[in-house]
């Protein structure tokens, strides 16, 4: 008689969860550290065999979640509760939320992240699927399953003032979360209907305001969204949509923040904004896409027309010199410019890419970084702050947190993604967020088609 492979997950997970709740005794029971912040977290670690942090997660019906998975594999996770939520009152701004961020993990165990993002334009109003998500939100998680290419394990993460309790709540969850590790097959619903915000002809007029800012003299680049609303046939699971894109999409973040049940913003961006190790800042460049061809020739000439496309080398020589002029800011002047520039082949397009790396001046930490390169031309345009006006007042719709920075903060490092290539599950509604560089010599139908190409990801799992 065979033991089935959920039975043997969850059996390891039981195990680790009696492990857990023994070291939480051991340590809620001791003597607070002398000297250490109130605020500080703790993290308990046990290891276990391999796991899919993903499958494991959904299974799980408890909220918020989060999941994230590196671009090159370094890492992925799973993490369901909050130990701590760090969020901008109306009156703070990035900066601050992000150095709330990092007071807290100066004082914190290693390898404890908090994991979230922040709104395109953190200034506009949200509407209301967006509202529960902030103006800037991280989310330090009460249970982690992590997967890295050496180990797996899983964590639960405490604060330093954490009482009795809360110590008979945490371990109840505890029990809760570790007694099946069985995940349900993928069941996509059928769309019902569908629209399109802006519509055709009022993307064409979006697009000709655009070229009257560019005979303004206003602006050089601008990049528009679209939003996709499709209606479905019974509520989507976010995390089956995941799992599917991530099936195909590779060289990619993928992502999931879930504050709850019916409600999920997921991605699979190919777009790093930065990644930042100890004292060096690395930073892509992307923008320019074409399709992928269905023969190896096809391809390969689809690749080169976009090296040779004086429009898109343009448009990614705006992204680079809107980066390379934050960099000035906030790195050491030691910058390797990104002036080679590359092709970044994904699963269904391509794009034009170029790599920048330096050094950081002394201080600088993630709440001077973030607000020096987001938005890049990439998702804004150039000049920035003139690209995210024109943008409020042409868009019919809220970007929310799709185009922004999306990622994790840890003491030593930080890496944040793009939140391109993404959507918003609200219920029985998928709303699947895509934009286009605009630039004096774009044609309205030739940028429509792009943002159809980039939105395949998507169409073709809910059609098929």
């Amino acid at each position: 008689m065979t033991v089935s492979q959920d039975n043997l997950q969850a059996s390891d997970l039981r195990q680790a969860a009696s492990m857990l709740a023994e070291k939480m005794e051991t340590l809620l029971a001791s003597p607070p550290e002398s000297g250490r912040p109130a605020v500080a977290a703790r993290r308990l670690e046990v290891h276990l065999p391999d796991i899919s942090p993903l499958d494991w997660l959904r299974r799980r019906t408890d909220t918020p979640q989060v999941y994230w998975a590196g671009r090159e594999g370094e890492f992925e996770t799973a993490g369901v509760g909050t130990a701590e939520t760090v969020a901008a009152s109306a009156r703070q701004t990035p900066a601050d939320t992000l150095a709330a961020v990092r007071t807290r993990l100066a004082g914190s165990d290693g390898g404890i992240r908090y994991y979230g993002g922040l709104r395109f334009d953190p200034e506009s109003a949200a509407d209301r699927d967006w509202q529960p998500f902030g103006k800037v939100l991280f989310v330090l998680p009460r249970f982690e399953l992590v997967r890295t290419p050496h180990a797996t394990v899983f964590a639960v993460n405490l604060l330093t003032d954490e009482d009795e309790q809360n110590r008979k709540q945490i371990l109840s969850e505890l029990s809760s979360l570790c007694r099946d590790a069985g995940a349900s097959p993928i069941d996509i619903p059928k769309v019902v209907s569908g629209t399109n915000l802006p519509d055709r002809e009022d993307w064409s007029r979006a697009v000709n305001s655009a070229h009257q800012a560019f005979a303004a003299g206003q602006l050089e680049k601008i990049v528009l969204a679209r939003k996709t609303g499709l209606t479905m046939s019974a509520e989507p699971e976010a995390l089956s949509l995941l799992t599917a894109l991530k099936q195909k999409a590779v060289n990619a973040f993928h992502f999931c923040f879930r504050p709850d049940p019916h409600l999920a913003f997921i991605g699979t961006s190919p777009e790093r904004l930065y990644c930042r190790d100890g004292g060096r800042l690395a930073v892509d460049a992307i923008a320019g896409t074409r399709p992928r061809g269905t023969t190896p020739q096809e391809d390969e000439h689809l690749g080169q027309q976009l090296l040779d496309s004086q429009k898109d080398r343009l448009e990614q020589q705006l992204v680079v010199r809107s980066i390379a002029e934050s960099l000035k800011v906030i790195g050491t002047g030691a910058i390797e410019d990104g002036t080679e520039v590359q092709l970044l082949k994904l699963a269904r397009v391509q794009h034009l890419v170029s790599y920048f790396d330096t050094g950081l001046k002394p201080g600088i930490a993630d709440d001077a970084i973030l607000p020096a390169l987001h938005p890049t031309a990439a998702v804004g345009g150039y000049p920035r702050q003139a690209a995210v006006e024109v943008i409020s007042r042409l868009e019919p719709f809220d970007r929310g947190w799709y185009a922004g920075p999306v990622g994790w903060i840890a003491r030593d490092k930080a890496e944040f993604a793009v939140a391109i290539r993404s959507a918003l599950v609200s219920g029985e509604k998928l709303n699947i967020f895509a934009g286009a560089g605009i630039l004096p010599d774009s044609k309205a139908a030739d940028e429509w088609d792009e943002l159809e190409s980039k939105i395949t990801a998507f169409t073709e799992l809910v059609n098929r």
